[in-house]
């Protein structure tokens, strides 16, 4: 962290951390005969990102006011005229669009006009998480001056943060979590022919899980809004033409 740099749009350094440790251990078990090999890694790592460009609405617009714009005239969908002084009626404002966009934070950017459409009005850094524990065992053995054998067994876990950019989670477009399980088997046969010529026989075996979920994944969101007819434990996809989309665009894969 000492050594990295703040990128030109952060007002800070992004949190960077990296720590690796672990340890090893091998011998034999019968001399000449048979060894043994153990390691153990661990990673914890903490990667900072800054997100600029980000488009939240003006504070007065979530409420419906648009007042004070001056490149937009918003129109009543029942009469097609503009709503009187630009403001939209709170009778008028559906309740899931208003706890919507309630989620959106005010814009923290210094220089942000509220008589145009928002422009890059939102920075924030973010730092994902890492955590990985790798463990790798082996076994040799010299069955005698003809035949070796020998046995590798390797399992890798890690899970991954993204973390949220917007301050609530669920609704943000990147908050995601990574689980990602990868086991390797493998076994070898070395047999000596003759002089001239060895066979090497090798088996393997390989499982590999991978989870993605993003933030909104059991949030129950869509039931506190009263959503109907779609999945009452997510959280929906939003996109608004000119601000950053809410919610995650893939669930899970």
């Amino acid at each position: 962290n000492s050594l990295d740099a703040r990128t030109f749009f952060a007002a800070r350094k992004a949190p960077l951390r990296y720590n690796i440790f672990g340890g090893s251990i091998g011998g034999p078990i019968r001399k000449d005969k048979t060894f043994f090999f153990g390691n153990f890694e661990g990673a914890r790592r903490r990667d900072g990102q800054t997100f600029a460009g980000n488009l939240v609405p003006h504070p007065a617009e979530v409420r419906g006011d648009f007042s004070a714009r001056r490149d937009v005239s918003v129109l009543d969908p029942l009469t097609r005229q503009p709503f009187p002084g630009n403001v939209i009626p709170a009778n008028r404002i559906d309740p899931i669009g208003s706890a919507l966009a309630a989620l959106y934070p005010a814009p923290n950017i210094s220089n942000n006009d509220i008589t145009r459409a928002p422009v890059n009005n939102f920075l924030a850094n973010v730092s994902d998480r890492l955590s990985q524990n790798s463990i790798t065992a082996r076994l040799d053995h010299l069955w005698n001056d003809n035949n070796r054998i020998a046995a590798r067994f390797t399992y890798i876990v890690s899970y991954t943060t993204s973390q949220n950019v917007f301050p609530t989670a669920a609704a943000d477009f990147r908050a995601q979590l990574q689980d990602n399980d990868n086991t390797s088997i493998v076994g070898s046969w070395v047999r000596n022919l003759r002089p001239n010529l060895i066979n090497d026989l090798r088996l393997n075996y390989g499982l590999r899980s991978n989870v993605v979920q993003a933030a909104g994944n059991g949030s129950n969101y869509n039931e506190k809004l009263k959503l109907a007819g779609v999945d009452q434990a997510l959280f929906p996809r939003i996109n608004v033409t000119g601000l950053t989309s809410l919610g995650s665009g893939s669930h899970e894969r």
